[in-house]
């Protein structure tokens, strides 16, 4: 018999089930009273109070650390009951006076027994078919479903181990998390040696009012079902039809841009460690941190994104955070140069850059420097500090919003000499050193269509695999 599973410690707050919104939208919205703009930390903590504590007597909280086990409850109706009970009573009147006669009855039982349950579990799946394919909560249905088949073809729930930075098995709950805030950290403020960075003149000017038609467009490109930030508001509260949310953003977003300050929910986030699949499970190094970060900073941002894209004109050779064209294309356009080459018998030469830390370890500066060449405008006094910023962990911002895109982190170069290859790939190199950034020669490969080819090239005099 199996180990009894122990309740999952409590490793979290009570989550508001934002899902339920659909059900009780116009009950949720209609008893909204979100508060006058004043000051920024103020209006917001006002808002937050005011919308937490309706939606959680509305929607309810989830109970964190709670085993969800399937016990298929829905399987025994009413109807499966009688008939379950029904065969069951035929059996002993049978094992009590075994005849023919009280033998056909027990089958004819058994068989209607089999009969309900079949068409119990039909009607169940057909149900769940219509969810599937509605356009309100059917993608969420889904992974939640992939989600709990997988969970039970799994031996390890969940791995709470971690090597420190020695090496050595951290068990203890505190200490990993005190772990993985440090590393977390560390990647988050370090930056690779650079020399200084230049610095060019603001583009001054006056900042246009954010206009409230700019946030309905901004919560139309909004997705839901998203997990929620530390604050627990989500996005679907915003673009409900069942009040006017967007004009109070409006003025708060104006506000925020007035003062050059953002609330401190926005400058928080939870980050949450997923393992990559592949090495060791007790290496910081193979997990992929995903921040769980504030909708309504993310509304704000997408606006400002917006702005910025209708200034900068990004170069054609960029597939990835552009409209109408997806890595798709790259990856067509480079198996159709692959396969020409190969047909005309001619040698080529590839390289696929991969940047290290790329997201993590990008400089302020060199956000600052690219955004000011592409002549985005700032505040009078050229600070941009009315742009938000995300942190880490801690409550220090940090890192740039994520409308900052102005870079590649995955990049392909392709000639048919060797030579030429070698001193594009080392061109690159140096030009990201000189703003802070470096290759990742172990992830850095390099392919040829020539058979006969057996070296390969050097990036800083590191061979390439």
């Amino acid at each position: 018999m199996p180990p009894k599973k122990m309740r999952d410690e409590r490793c979290g707050p009570a989550r508001i089930k934002w899902w339920r919104l659909k059900e009780k939208e116009e009950s949720v919205t209609s008893r909204m009273k979100l508060p006058l703009v004043t000051t920024i930390d103020e209006t917001w903590e006002n808002a937050t109070r005011a919308i937490t504590e309706v939606a959680r007597s509305e929607l309810g909280t989830t109970k964190p650390g709670r085993l969800k086990i399937d016990r298929q409850t829905w399987l025994w109706t009413d109807e499966v009951k009688i008939e379950v009970h029904e065969k069951k009573r035929l059996y002993h009147v049978f094992l009590g006076d075994k005849t023919v006669d009280n033998w056909r009855q027990y089958l004819i039982a058994k068989k209607a027994a089999k009969k309900t349950v079949a068409a119990t579990k039909a009607a169940h799946y057909d149900n769940i078919s219509k969810q599937l394919d509605a356009n309100d909560g059917g993608e969420r249905l889904i992974y939640r479903l992939a989600r709990s088949r997988q969970r039970q073809t799994e031996d390890v729930e969940k791995f709470y181990g971690v090597n420190d930075e020695h090496g050595q098995l951290i068990t203890d709950r505190k200490k990993a998390t005190k772990r993985w805030c440090d590393y977390f950290e560390k990647i988050s403020t370090e930056e690779f040696s650079h020399p200084p960075i230049p610095q060019l003149p603001p583009t001054c000017g006056p900042i246009q009012p954010i206009t409230v038609e700019e946030t309905m467009a901004a919560l139309k490109r909004m997705k839901p079902g998203k997990a929620t930030g530390p604050d627990d508001v989500a996005a679907e509260l915003w673009k409900s039809r069942h009040w006017n949310s967007a004009e109070w953003l409006a003025a708060f977003f104006n506000k925020v841009v007035e003062e050059k300050k953002t609330p401190v929910d926005w400058q928080r986030s939870t980050t949450i460690p997923i393992w990559k699949r592949k090495g060791n499970p007790a290496d910081c190094a193979n997990y992929r941190p995903i921040r769980l970060l504030s909708h309504s900073m993310k509304i704000f941002e997408r606006i400002i994104d917006r702005r910025i894209r209708d200034i900068i004109r990004v170069s054609t050779n960029q597939c990835g955070f552009v409209a109408d064209c997806g890595t798709t294309d790259a990856i067509h356009a480079a198996r159709l140069l692959i396969e020409k080459h190969c047909e005309k018998q001619k040698p080529l030469h590839l390289a696929i850059l991969d940047l290290e830390k790329a997201f993590d370890r990008v400089p302020h500066e060199a956000i600052w420097y690219a955004l000011r060449w592409h002549g985005v405008p700032e505040s009078s006094n050229g600070s941009g500090s009315s742009m938000p910023t995300q942190g880490v962990e801690s409550k220090r911002p940090r890192r740039p919003a994520p409308w900052t895109l102005l870079y590649e982190d995955d990049v392909m170069l392709a000639s048919e000499q060797q030579e030429d290859l070698q001193r594009q790939t080392q061109a690159w190199s140096e030009r990201l050193a000189r703003f802070g950034l470096r290759l990742n020669v172990k992830k850095t490969e390099y392919m040829t269509t020539n058979l006969d080819e057996l070296s390969t090239i050097q990036v800083d005099g590191n061979d390439l695999r």
